[in-house]
């Protein structure tokens, strides 16, 4: 062990657990999102421009602001023109800025944050699920932030949670959170790079959520005895936005849908009074999953990491 590691052992143990289940599924989230063409093609370009940020010798604070400028380094790769394809291209890129953001803050503590659905345990996927009679409809789920409770089996160093193959064990996996659902936690973030046309759609959502449904309608909320009415859960708006920044006010319709979000609504941008929080300011969502010192704390434990077990965020 070298003396980077046994520093970032005294201020931060956890991250010394680099093969217990938070870590290892973080790792795995990290890991798919430079899966997609378009994003392992910007990413030379927006690595470029997070280090820029970050400084010669990060700190916790400029690791932080990075979300004071994602905006700026997602619009380095923009292209002109809106179609079809630029949208889709475009949302999946804020996605993964936006997951590799919080997952690069929270590494090293209970909070992981997963857009690739199929890494997801089965009992987290049904309790988000929303039903209209006997059909499923979609979550508007593009990132999936899960708390896990603060037990041994979590956060110990325990490399049998992996197959021979790397991938962690999903039966063991879903048993395991079956046992412990009631002590985790879920943040649903929807991410959307135009605010103006999207608005309504994170609104409408919440509501359904938060009230567990409209019976009446027969919209329930999870399925198979899983909901997330029984645990801490939020829902939140980030964009980037790629719309005029002046056209966004505190009386303008778009930010008045958003604004009372469960959890919050955000952008790649310093905060902004009245219409929207820098998305720094997310983790205030996830505070039991973070160390009692606050997530600074924890950010300044794993810096010395980033080029050795942490080396797969890529920067």
């Amino acid at each position: 062990m070298d003396w980077l590691k046994i520093r970032s052992f005294v201020e931060n143990p956890h991250i010394m657990n680099s093969s217990s289940l938070v870590e290892l599924l973080r790792k795995q989230s990290v890991e798919a999102l430079f899966q997609s063409s378009s994003v392992s093609q910007n990413w030379p370009v927006w690595g470029r421009e997070i280090r820029k940020i970050m400084g010669i010798v990060p700190s916790a604070q400029s690791i932080l602001e990075i979300g004071n400028h994602l905006r700026e380094v997602f619009q380095k790769t923009g292209v002109s023109g809106r179609s079809q394809g630029d949208l889709s291209s475009g949302g999946t890129g804020w996605e993964t800025l936006v997951c590799w953001y919080i997952n690069l803050c929270c590494a090293g503590t209970r909070v992981v944050a997963v857009r690739k659905k199929s890494l997801l345990p089965k009992p987290i996927l049904d309790a988000i699920t929303v039903k209209y009679a006997n059909a499923a409809c979609s979550s508007e789920s593009d990132i999936t932030v899960l708390i896990f409770p603060d037990i041994a089996e979590y956060t110990m160093d325990d490399p049998t949670w992996l197959t021979r193959g790397g991938k962690i064990v999903t039966n063991r996996l879903q048993t395991s959170v079956v046992n412990n659902f009631s002590a985790f936690g879920v943040g649903i973030i929807q991410c959307k790079t135009n605010w103006n046309d999207n608005a309504q759609v994170p609104m409408l959502w919440d509501i359904i959520y938060t009230s567990g449904g409209i019976p009446s309608k027969q919209i329930t909320v999870g399925q198979n005895n899983f909901s997330i009415k029984n645990i801490p859960f939020t829902y939140s708006f980030v964009t980037a936005p790629t719309n005029q920044l002046d056209n966004f006010k505190n009386t303008s319709t778009c930010v008045g849908r958003v604004r009372k979000l469960s959890g919050g609504n955000y952008w790649g941008l310093p905060s902004k009074n009245g219409v929207a929080n820098s998305l720094m300011e997310i983790f205030n969502n996830y505070q039991s999953g973070l160390p009692a010192a606050g997530i600074r704390q924890s950010i300044t434990g794993i810096i010395p990491l980033l080029q050795t077990d942490l080396a797969y965020f890529q920067i």
